[in-house]
């Protein structure tokens, strides 16, 4: 098993202390540390009384939401491509570019602290 990195603590919003330095925090899975931005908070309040928590189920089968569909539409223009597709994780967007790029390269670089699904 690989090491753990050294435990951050959270200064505040987008900082956090690493070995007694106060850096700025870029990495992760919070990208800018948006789960704790205020209108991010206040989006996600509202959708859960709208929506609730969570659809229940795959996408396959009966957990396929409008709101999907149309993010992923959206995305689909902004980025200027056909498609666009919504995973719940990267564990999971991992999983689905590995099988869409099998057969098409014989080797895969991969650094030792890339993420554990590759």
């Amino acid at each position: 098993m690989k090491s753990l990195a050294p435990p951050l603590q959270q200064v505040d919003r987008t900082c956090v202390l690493y070995r007694n330095r106060k850096l700025t925090y870029f990495g992760g899975c919070d990208y800018f540390r948006l789960s704790s931005h205020p209108a991010v908070v206040a989006a996600m309040h509202s959708g859960l009384k709208k929506y609730g928590l969570t659809v229940a189920a795959s996408r396959k089968t009966t957990g396929n939401h409008s709101l999907h569909e149309k993010l992923e539409k959206h995305l689909a223009g902004f980025f200027g491509v056909p498609d666009a597709v919504l995973l719940s994780n990267g564990y999971a967007t991992n999983l689905v570019l590995a099988q869409a790029l099998a057969g098409k390269f014989s080797h895969a670089l991969i650094d030792e602290r890339a993420h554990g699904s590759l």
